[in-house]
């Protein structure tokens, strides 16, 4: 997650079927990601249990064996759901919701251009318009208690998961996931934790390394700094046969209440692992299982193994019929952490940037007419008619500072309260940043 800016240009975000026995899975290909996609809820890898998250697209490198959701809660006794647990490869999801299960046939992966959108008089929480290149729409819930590993049970949780991709230049390395978590069940479900657990075998899977940034500035020569709550960066010793290895990170975009991350964790596939509802539970708030002791944040992983990754949030509680939301980036990138770990916070932090923006571009079907814009990044003066109007910093204690970015975060312009001329600007997009300075005004 990243300090809210407001986004001032169109966000061009870009997501492609198949099904095997009570599953439905289709890839995303939209941009330089090809990422398999399963309606219960397993992220990254294919329905035949292999590494299924390609990066570039064709490479035939494999950055993703696999992802998905975990929820926790206290309910009265500790219980946990995941949707992919990273250690056992077990999902305690299911496909549908509490009107049809996996029988039902329009329960599946919805996606844009091979069937979209999901029907809404069957699934009302369905989008119905799309925000990305290529969006994609699935539910699923962890209602089967025959699913659920080591005595576990069900919460009674509803998931809507949407996934975003774009050929954006921004954002063309980037997947976006929205997790909507809705309680079903009869009851509250008190100190809930949602988290993200991510297998990333890159090449042979067990020389990869693990990077973590914890509410870090990262400086720029130029004078400025971007700022990121979390960052995980998992890479790879040299692989045979590539020509070179890249880093796949992670981070969350939005949170339940935007109270940050709790914890953020690696793992080593053959060391102390987080089995069954307690110790998934514990992990989630922050407690490490290898010394036995609250130790939320890991910032340097050990020596290069097959490692997973767990970020989670919370806690926060979930009275029945209500939701709660968890936005997760995952970027490919060309380079390592610990050689360049700029080039990658600006990766995310750009493509946070683009998500904040809230702003969907507009969407022409081929063959129904002239686009609105002839450009598919349409200027900054497009979109305020040359002129950028901005309010004045309302805490009377405090001076601000804001700034126009471009894409990639660079400062192009400082911005003043009141009428900005932007005329000048070449097509793209761009973001204003208005922050606090430490300086308090003068009585």
């Amino acid at each position: 997650m990243r300090r809210t800016i407001l986004a001032l240009a169109a966000l061009m975000i870009a997501l492609p079927g198949s099904a095997q026995a009570d599953r439905h899975s289709d890839t995303l290909t939209i941009n330089h990601w090809r990422m398999w996609l399963i309606d219960n809820g397993i992220f990254g890898q294919t329905p035949g249990q292999a590494a299924g998250g390609e990066w570039p697209l064709v490479s035939r490198h494999k950055y993703v064996f696999g992802a998905g959701l975990w929820v926790g809660a206290v309910p009265s006794d500790t219980l946990t759901s995941v949707s992919y647990d990273p250690f056992s490869g077990n999902c305690e999801t299911t496909p549908g919701d509490s009107l049809g299960g996996p029988s039902d046939t329009l329960v599946r992966m919805y996606t844009y251009r091979h069937r979209w959108p999901a029907p809404a008089g069957r699934f009302p929480r369905a989008p119905q318009n799309r925000i990305s290149d290529q969006d994609a729409w699935c539910c699923f819930n962890d209602f089967d208690s025959t699913k659920h590993d080591s005595g576990g049970r069900p919460m009674g949780l509803q998931v809507y998961q949407a996934t975003y991709a774009s050929q954006h230049p921004s954002v063309q390395d980037a997947v976006f996931l929205r997790y909507e978590v809705e309680n079903q069940s009869a009851g509250p479900l008190p100190a809930v934790y949602l988290g993200f657990a991510f297998d990333y075998d890159i090449g042979g899977g067990t020389n990869d390394c693990y990077r973590g940034f914890y509410r870090q500035w990262f400086h720029r020569d130029s004078g400025d700094s971007i700022y990121l709550d979390d960052l995980v960066c998992g890479y790879s010793e040299p692989e045979p046969g590539w020509d070179t290895t890249g880093t796949v990170a992670i981070g969350f975009v939005r949170t339940p209440g935007n109270h940050g991350v709790a914890s953020m964790k690696y793992y080593d596939l053959f060391g102390a692992n987080p089995f069954g509802d307690k110790l998934q539970y514990l992990v989630m708030t922050g407690f490490d299982i290898r010394r036995g002791e609250y130790a939320p944040i890991d910032t340097f992983g050990g020596p290069p193994s097959d490692l997973r990754v767990l970020l989670s949030v919370g806690p926060f509680d979930l009275a029945p019929g209500q939701s709660e939301s968890l936005v997760v980036v995952m970027v490919g990138v060309n380079c390592r952490p610990d050689v360049d770990s700029l080039r990658i916070a600006e990766a995310v932090w750009t493509a946070e940037s683009a998500y904040l923006a809230g702003l969907p571009y507009g969407i022409q079907e081929p063959g129904q007419g002239t686009p609105p814009s002839a450009s598919p990044s349409p200027s900054i003066a497009s979109i305020v008619h040359g002129t950028l109007l901005l309010p004045e910093f309302r805490d009377p204690g405090r001076e601000s500072r804001t700034d126009l970015l471009d894409a990639t975060g660079r400062k192009m312009l400082d911005l003043k309260p009141g009428a900005n001329d932007v005329r000048a600007l070449a097509p793209g997009v761009y973001f204003v940043r208005s922050e606090p300075s430490a300086v308090s005004r003068q009585p």
